[in-house]
């Protein structure tokens, strides 16, 4: 169930950046008020409120007529899901490769971009991208 409401969070807010609305309601969890606060520190949201029990307002943010983020796709699906180990990221060097995107991924000390999580050692389940 929760994975189901990452998808519809992340086609929420990719359909909205490409209408370029300001704002749109999203379902409410737990799960997604994370993923919200997470994007909302990395600076890809202007905001969001918690308007009731199932639903929370995102406002979304432009400069210059552009999204902040042009790009937002799902890694992991429910049914296959993908997990990194620490070890597979140091050798791969993959937090080096494309510097203007995030990977987020799921770890055991929270929601981590994939440099956060390499420079605290710990390796998790991948969720999304963003750039």
């Amino acid at each position: 169930m929760v994975f189901h409401l990452l998808s519809d969070l992340l086609a929420r807010l990719r359909n909205a950046s490409n209408l370029k609305l300001k704002e749109i309601n999203v379902l409410n969890s737990k799960h997604c008020l994370n993923i919200l606060l997470f994007l909302y520190e990395l600076g890809f949201l202007a905001g969001f409120k918690v308007l009731n029990i199932k639903l929370i307002k995102v406002f979304l943010r432009y400069s210059f007529n552009l999204s902040s983020f042009r790009y937002i796709r799902l890694l992991s699906k429910p049914t296959k899901p993908l997990y990194l180990k620490v070890n597979f990221l140091k050798n791969k060097n993959l937090y080096k490769l494309n510097y203007n995107s995030f990977i987020i991924l799921s770890t055991n000390k929270g929601l981590l971009t994939l440099e956060m999580a390499c420079f605290l050692n710990c390796g998790g389940k991948l969720l999304f991208e963003i750039f």
